[in-house]
C-alpha cells in the first residue's frame, strides 16, 4: 500500500514538473550523471570525455552530484556541476538536449519533445538477472522499473544476449539498442602506454602483484561478511603464478557500512572500476557485472560464491553458472584448488567460446559511436 501511494505521488509530481515546459530545450546541452550523482565514472565520463576532447566548447556539458562540492576541478575542462535532485538540476535535466545516465532514471522525470535521453548501463554481460526476473521485489516494483525504462530513447549493449535477455525481456524496453559495448570498456580494448603504473602510483601500492575482490550487493548485509581467507588466498596465488600479493577489496557502492577484512586494502571510495580492473592480474569476484569487463583482459577470474544457496532467494541467473567463463568455488578450499588447477589455454579457449555465445558487442570505440551521436543530436 505504501508503495502504490509513493507512486502515484511521484506520478503526481512528474505532472506538476510539465511547468519546466516554459523553459525551452536547449540544443546544445548535454547532462550527465553516473550511479545517481555518487561518482564521476563509467561509460558516462567515457563519453563525456570524447566530447570534451574531440568537440571543445561546442557543447555546454553539466553533471550531477549528490555532492557538487567534491567535484569542483571539472571547472577547469569546462564542465558544469548541479546538485543531483536540486530544483537546478531539475532545470538542466527538462531543458538538456541530451541526457546520458547508467542507472534507472529518476522516476518523477518524464522527457520532453525533443529530449533524448541515451542509458549507458552499470552491467555488462548476462549474469545475475534484474527488472521484471529479480526475486526480492513486487510486481509493483517491477512495472514501475519498466515504466521507468521507457523514458529512454538509446539503450546501450554488451552483447546480443545482453539485448535480448536483460533489454529486451527484463526491462521490457521496445526502443533502440545501440550494440557498441560499454565506453567504460574502451580503454580495456585499446590500453595507453604506462596506464597501469600511474593508476598504482595514484592509489599508492607498492611492487607485490594485485588481486581484486569484488564481490556484488546482496539484501543481506551478514552474507558478504562471510569470511575469505585471505592468507589462503595469497598463498595459492604465489604457488600458482609466483611472487608476493596484495589483496584490493571493492565492495558495491550501496553499501555504507563495509566489512573489513584483515591484511587487505579497501578501494572501495575509489571511483572508476575499471583502473582497478586494469592493475589487477587476478579478480575475484561473484555475481557481478565485473566478470564481464574483466574478461576483456583476458587474465584469471575466479569466483567465489559461499553463500549461493542464500543469494538464489534474490536472484536467478540468466544462464548456468558453470557456462560462465570463471570457475565457481563454495569455500575457501575449492578456491584455492580452482587457483592451483588454472590452464591458461583451458581458459581462454572457454572465454573465446563464450564471448561468441553471448554474440560479444565490444567495439574498443563505444565513446566514439555514442560522442558523435550526441553530436548529431546537438551540432547539426
Amino acid at each position: 500500500m505504501k508503495l502504490k501511494v509513493k507512486y502515484q505521488i511521484e506520478r503526481m509530481i512528474k505532472f506538476a514538473l510539465k511547468l519546466f515546459s516554459v523553459f525551452a530545450v536547449k540544443k546544445n546541452k548535454v547532462l550527465f550523471q553516473s550511479f545517481s550523482g555518487r561518482q564521476y565514472s563509467d561509460s558516462p565520463r567515457a563519453v563525456s570525455e570524447y566530447l570534451i576532447k574531440r568537440y571543445p566548447g561546442q557543447l555546454e556539458i553539466i553533471w550531477a552530484f549528490t555532492d557538487p562540492a567534491s567535484h569542483q576541478q571539472l571547472k577547469a575542462q569546462g564542465i558544469k556541476t548541479v546538485k543531483y535532485k536540486s530544483l537546478r538540476y531539475l532545470y538542466h535535466a527538462l531543458s538538456c538536449r541530451v541526457y546520458v545516465d547508467n542507472v534507472e532514471p529518476w522516476s518523477i522525470l518524464h522527457f520532453r519533445p525533443g529530449q533524448k535521453v541515451i542509458n549507458t548501463w552499470h552491467g555488462g554481460g548476462t549474469f545475475k538477472q534484474v527488472g521484471i526476473f529479480r526475486k526480492d521485489i513486487g510486481q509493483l516494483e517491477k512495472q514501475h522499473v519498466v515504466d521507468k525504462m521507457r523514458e529512454t530513447d538509446w539503450f546501450l549493449s554488451s552483447s546480443k544476449a545482453f539485448s535480448q535477455q536483460t533489454i529486451r525481456e527484463s526491462f521490457r524496453y521496445q526502443g533502440e539498442i545501440l550494440e557498441c559495448g560499454l565506453p567504460r570498456n574502451d580503454r580495456l580494448i585499446n590500453p595507453k602506454s604506462g596506464e597501469e603504473q600511474e593508476i598504482r602510483e595514484k592509489l599508492k601500492l607498492d611492487g607485490r602483484r594485485v588481486v581484486l575482490y569484488a564481490p556484488t550487493f546482496r539484501n543481506d548485509l551478514t552474507s558478504q561478511m562471510r569470511k575469505l581467507d585471505v592468507e589462503l588466498l595469497l598463498k595459492s596465488l604465489g604457488e600458482r603464478f609466483g611472487g608476493q600479493w596484495q589483496l584490493l577489496v571493492r565492495w558495491h557502492y550501496y553499501l555504507t557500512d563495509r566489512p573489513g577484512i584483515a591484511g587487505a586494502v579497501d578501494v572501495s571510495d575509489y571511483p572508476e572500476m575499471n583502473d582497478l580492473l586494469m592493475i589487477s592480474e587476478v579478480l575475484v569476484t561473484d555475481y557481478s557485472s565485473s566478470i564481464w569487463d574483466y574478461s576483456l583482459l583476458k587474465r584469471p577470474c575466479f569466483l567465489y560464491c559461499p553463500d549461493a544457496e542464500e543469494y538464489s532467494q534474490e536472484r536467478t541467473f540468466y544462464s548456468d553458472m558453470a557456462s560462465w567463463p570463471a570457475l565457481a568455488a563454495y569455500d575457501n578450499e575449492q578456491l584455492r584448488q580452482n587457483i592451483l588447477n588454472y590452464d591458461e589455454s583451458s581458459y581462454l579457449e572457454k572465454l573465446a567460446s563464450y564471448h561468441q555465445s553471448v554474440g560479444i558487442r565490444e567495439s574498443g570505440r563505444a565513446a566514439e559511436e555514442v560522442g558523435e551521436l550526441i553530436r548529431q543530436l546537438c551540432l547539426k
